[in-house]
């Protein structure tokens, strides 16, 4: 081969090296500007966030016509100025439809990749919404007041009301026919019928949730996806140990407790589950936490539900424990996916605590009751 030859071969070869460097490294300033913009507008976003002081005042509030002059100027004025009846279910659809816009606006600063696992995270709303029409068809619930339970904003729709229509919980289930969550309901409407308890519906639709989300973060290969697969983990392990302690809270046996538990998991093992399903009661199901830091959260808790027989406290500890966590790969993430995960999760918390605060006054509540019912984080 000529020195001629092998110069332009080199030449060649060089070129495409550099187009594909090029092409990698364009990709990559893509994304992290992407996630810039994002960062900045969350950044922006978290200072209209009701927490810390400003949330104190509106703890400390008259009433809740106090509260919502205070919330008249906020974001969530648009949302607020649509109420027909000012009740605090009316205020409460009001919140989740602002939280549902700004997750949608925020979903759509990421990158594609990203956003379709975001977009299949946000099915929580259908979850939820489907959970609340269960319950409230098992328990007689007039049409009008459990459409008024119902978050708005989800893929459902106008589907919701007509689903409620039926007659039981068998028809309301065989009403879904077509839809993603009825083949995980049909499947479990034997096991509802048998034990004449919704607690197998309702764990179907977890399942379905958790393991289709699951599937979609693992054939994803997008920036910071491990991020995101770690702190679903975080979120899976909470609803398993919150699951366990009101089982255990109800006295049902291990088995039964072992078949409703999520098979996705970040820092349980099976054997610490199966210990804790084997447990004599709550309180001893959390010393088989001990090591993790579900265990240490949960046993500062244990007075509370000495004095309480409430396992509210351990959920609320480990709501508190996710918002924390979130708020930390804000902080570790912060020029990738980091902001996003801790602003809706912030987000979640916000409308939580306003729900809270606006039922606490309705009821004659004083502020250190509603504090009760307070993430802080």
């Amino acid at each position: 081969m000529s020195e001629v030859t092998q110069y332009i071969l080199l030449v060649a070869f060089l070129a495409v090296a550099l187009s594909v460097a090029m092409s990698f490294i364009f990709r990559w300033i893509r994304t992290i500007g992407t996630y810039a913009y994002a960062g900045a507008r969350i950044g922006a976003m978290k200072g209209e966030l009701f927490r810390g002081e400003r949330l104190n005042h509106l703890i400390r509030s008259e009433g809740v016509d106090s509260v919502m002059s205070v919330l008249q100027s906020s974001p969530y004025s648009k949302q607020l100025s649509r109420v027909e009846k000012a009740t605090p279910p009316e205020f409460e659809m009001a919140f989740r439809s602002h939280q549902v816009e700004v997750q949608a606006e925020i979903s759509a600063m990421v990158p594609d990749d990203m956003r379709e696992v975001l977009d299949e995270m946000s099915k929580i709303v259908d979850v939820q919404n489907l959970k609340t029409l269960l319950i409230c068809k098992e328990a007689n619930v007039r049409t009008e007041e459990a459409m008024s339970m119902v978050s708005p904003g989800g893929r459902m729709g106008a589907m919701l009301e007509r689903i409620y229509s039926a007659s039981n919980v068998p028809e309301l289930v065989g009403r879904l026919e077509g839809t993603e969550y009825w083949p995980a309901l049909s499947g479990a409407l034997d096991e509802f019928e048998r034990r004449k308890s919704l607690l197998p519906l309702l764990h179907a639709l977890d399942r379905h949730y958790y393991e289709r989300l699951w599937r979609k973060i693992l054939a994803t290969r997008a920036k910071y996806i491990e991020v995101v697969k770690n702190f679903i983990g975080l979120r899976a392990d909470v609803q398993n140990i919150k699951l366990i302690l009101r089982c255990k809270r109800d006295n049902l046996p291990p088995e039964d407790i072992l078949r409703y538990v999520l098979p996705i998991r970040l820092d349980l093992s099976q054997e610490r589950i199966r210990k804790m399903a084997e447990a004599r009661d709550v309180v001893e199901a959390i010393l088989m936490l001990e090591g993790t830091d579900y265990g240490k959260v949960l046993s500062d808790a244990i007075p509370s539900y000495a004095e309480t027989k409430s396992t509210y406290v351990f959920e609320k500890a480990l709501d508190d424990f996710v918002l924390k966590r979130s708020r930390s790969i804000a902080v570790k993430y912060y020029v990738g996916i980091g902001p996003v995960i801790g602003f809706l999760m912030e987000k979640e918390a916000e409308v939580r605590n306003l729900t809270a605060v606006v039922n606490g006054k309705a009821e004659g509540e004083g502020a250190e009751e509603i504090e009760k019912y307070i993430l802080r984080g």
